[in-house]
């Protein structure tokens, strides 16, 4: 089994990042969920302390986050800038939380004023780390080693303590957001026209003659995960870390999906957290601070 496929597991990543922070590579860090007794004596046996924060979604849901950290002092100032405050963020708070976070502050600084950018380091080094590196950054490679033994290390811990259970997020929105037609077409396959219910009207843009146009398919799970040459498909780019929905607090991968259309050689990157609102009937999205919008005619 890959290294890598232990992405998803988030066993694995709170193990990962346990490792970090006692390491002291991450001065701080945080657990976008509630943690369990076994989670918590986890982190204690890395003389990891660890603290419940208050957020706020913008419905007014209250979510539970876990801060962990050996420094009382980064601890306090955490929870001093964040706790009871809301999920959404300023500029000035994401540098504050770089800061405690172990970010480069150039990437942080990148972050804020341009999102995600592409990088050299996208499905290589960038798997390893939890910010996202900016172009031409000179600080990250000196990082990569460091993280790169962590990470390793993990990887042995988990699999003797750990049963590898990978599931993908994107799998999760999957089942979400297949809507009970949907799967009554799907589970009688891809059927030719003379076999179709006359209740079943055709779809401008559908070429394969499934009764969805490309971005149905792609929220409902229809597109195949890995190259094919003759229908649209996906290829997953998971990443470390989860962002909360500011609106409902659920928690997404920081990743995102890349679909690729080989017969009209044309591809669109689609975040994890946008697909978190397409599932809910919308094609724009918030991360942080940034509102954006799904690129609906290239989708």
């Amino acid at each position: 089994m890959k290294k890598d496929s232990f992405l998803h597991d988030q066993s694995f990543q709170l193990l990962y990042l346990a490792l970090l922070t006692s390491r002291k590579v991450k001065p701080l860090s945080r657990w976008e969920k509630p943690i369990c007794s076994k989670e918590k004596h986890t982190l204690k046996k890395f003389d990891l302390v660890a603290e419940p924060v208050t957020r706020y979604c913008e419905n007014g849901e209250k979510i539970e986050e876990f801060i962990f950290s050996k420094s009382s002092r980064h601890l306090e100032t955490y929870s001093r800038y964040f706790d009871h405050k809301p999920l959404m963020i300023t500029p000035a708070q994401r540098k504050v939380e770089g800061f405690l976070f172990g970010y480069p502050s150039c990437c942080v600084e990148n972050f804020i004023q341009n999102g995600y950018t592409h990088n050299k380091y996208i499905d290589k080094e960038q798997k390893l780390l939890f910010h996202w590196i900016c172009p031409d950054c000179r600080i990250s490679p000196s990082l990569f080693p460091l993280y790169e033994s962590i990470f390793n290390e993990c990887h042995e811990l988990f699999r003797s303590e750990y049963s590898a259970n990978v599931q993908s997020p994107f799998a999760k929105v999957f089942k979400k957001a297949l809507p009970y037609a949907a799967a009554l077409t799907f589970s009688l396959g891809t059927l030719s026209h003379l076999h179709a219910d006359l209740h079943w009207v055709p779809v401008p843009g559908d070429e394969d003659n499934d009764y969805l146009t490309n971005s149905e398919e792609l929220i409902t799970g229809v597109f195949p995960s890995g190259e094919t040459h003759n229908s649209c498909y996906v290829i997953e780019h998971p990443a470390y870390g989860f962002y909360n929905c500011p609106i409902c607090g659920e928690a997404h991968n920081m990743g995102y999906v890349t679909v690729h259309n080989p017969m009209h050689e044309l591809e669109i990157d689609i975040p994890y957290m946008a697909l978190h609102f397409m599932e809910h009937g919308s094609f724009s999205y918030i991360i942080g601070d940034d509102t954006t919008r799904v690129d609906i005619p290239l989708l």
